[in-house]
């Protein structure tokens, strides 16, 4: 959403402007679905497999979609797709989560990372309005990544990594100190090993704290 409401953003007005609307009242979640099986990471070029058919009505969207992170929630799919025209365009099309054939695989099962949810989307001709095509252009023309928007990002996911890190120390000082083996007579905390460790954490988390401010 806050890529959608930049100035400058290929996205339409009308259509942004809608997206902002569902996240503030609806608390609506959009994600980017780009990974693909066959493709990997789209960072380091190559087609995506996924395709666009236009038609009278829209466009009709198939493929499938790896680590689609929060795919279990997400109201809005930004889809990065190719045309099926002679020399194919890439974009994003816009696409509601509960559209008919937009198929959730729950292949995902990561340990310490399953609450993320970042299961295979499948789109298996899914209609969506011809004016939720964003940005379409060849390959080789697709504009240079707002460099502003890029450095926000940056920015956001560090401090949201910190925080989860943050939390973490928390909880592990709490136990530390709750945690009384009978075998000790104390509680973990007042171990050297424990607070050299912990000791080390603090460092690792002073130093993202400088680097985010």
């Amino acid at each position: 959403q806050r890529q959608a409401a930049r100035a400058g953003s290929p996205w339409p007005e009308a259509l942004a402007r809608r997206l902002v609307k569902d996240a503030v009242e609806r608390g609506a979640l959009i994600n980017a679905l780009r990974v693909e099986p066959e493709l990997g990471s789209p960072a380091r070029g190559g087609l995506p497999a996924t395709v666009a058919t236009r038609t009278p009505d829209g466009w009709r969207i198939s493929g499938r979609k790896i680590y689609s992170t929060g795919a279990p929630v997400l109201k809005w799919l930004a889809v990065w797709a190719r045309t099926d025209e002679a020399i194919p365009r890439v974009g994003t099309f816009l696409v509601r989560a509960d559209d008919p054939g937009v198929l959730i695989e729950e292949t995902w099962d990561h340990l310490g990372l399953r609450a993320s949810g970042s299961h295979d989307v499948v789109l298996d001709g899914v209609l969506t309005p011809a004016d939720h095509a964003v940005g379409l252009a060849l390959p080789g023309e697709v504009p240079a990544k707002d460099s502003a928007f890029q450095a926000e990002m940056t920015l956001l996911l560090g401090a949201l990594y910190n925080g989860v890190a943050w939390a973490a120390r928390d909880w592990l000082v709490g136990f530390l100190n709750q945690r009384v083996p009978s075998s000790l007579g104390a509680s973990l905390a007042t171990l050297p090993r424990f607070q050299e460790s912990v000791g080390r954490i603090e460092g690792f988390l002073f130093s993202n704290r400088v680097l985010l401010e």
